[in-house]
């Protein structure tokens, strides 16, 4: 019988020098990133994570499921930490809106992790992505008026 979390515990030792490098440029990203771009890196981080949850719902690998949940959990902590760091008596209104568009993102993913279906999942995306581009937008209007 083949033994397959040990086949995979061995896979996952062998990291490539690449996989270093872009591990090490990733952090320096982070660490050197400003909060603007800092929240623009959590909104496209749960969208790639969403991605491939969905890539990994249309396949036909053996451990999807284990991807699948992975990756939705992944988008779960990053929309989390974005609701999280809504400041609500600064954002007012604002805030406000953006905590209830991040709990129905919440509800939608979770349901979809424990379903493992992709149903919500382009829904949820999309509201990621209108919400990275507009933070984007308002983000080069405010440097634009600044410079």
């Amino acid at each position: 019988m083949v033994d397959v979390a040990a086949q995979r515990a061995d896979r996952e030792q062998l990291v490539s020098p690449y996989q270093t490098a872009g591990t090490a440029y990733q952090a320096q990203a982070v660490e050197t990133a400003g909060p603007v771009q800092l929240v623009i890196m959590l909104y496209d981080g749960a969208v790639a994570a969403i991605a491939r949850s969905e890539h990994a719902l249309a396949g036909s690998e053996r451990d999807k499921f284990e991807v699948v949940n992975r990756e939705l959990t992944r988008a779960q902590d990053i929309v989390t930490e974005l609701w999280l760091s809504l400041d609500h008596d600064l954002g007012g209104e604002i805030a406000a809106n953006l905590a209830a568009i991040y709990q129905h993102c919440l509800a939608k993913l979770t349901r979809a992790n424990l379903d493992k279906s992709p149903q919500d999942l382009p829904e949820v995306k999309n509201h990621l992505v209108s919400l990275r581009d507009a933070f984007a937008s308002a983000a080069a209007q405010v440097a634009v008026g600044a410079a």
